[in-house]
């Protein structure tokens, strides 16, 4: 729920069984919000366990486009490529929280 806008268009799939890991090739984009110049964005890893799949991601610098147009989103902290900046627990209460680190950034 919350306020995302959904996104039933943005999913890159392909035929694989799923594992206990996510596969940054494999998700689907739930809802994204812009906060500044920062990003919210709820998704769904088709190959991860935990949680239904389901990441809530901050990230920095982007907008709602990168986010739906990436063909690779690695929840993942990295320094190179379309990394989040922070992750929140997929919750009604992370994604609040993510929210609020966004406008606070």
């Amino acid at each position: 729920m919350g306020l995302f806008k959904s996104c039933k268009s943005c999913t890159s799939t392909s035929a694989v069984a799923p594992a206990p890991n996510p596969n940054p090739g494999r998700f689907e984009v739930l809802g994204v919000e812009q906060i500044g110049c920062n990003v919210v964005a709820k998704i769904k890893y088709l190959d991860c366990t935990n949680f239904e799949g389901v990441k809530i991601c901050v990230y920095r610098g982007v907008s709602c486009l990168h986010i739906r147009h990436a063909r690779i989103l690695d929840p993942h902290f990295a320094e190179s490529g379309l990394a989040p900046f922070a992750r929140f627990e997929p919750t009604r209460e992370g994604e609040e929280a993510a929210r609020n680190f966004a406008r606070m950034m």
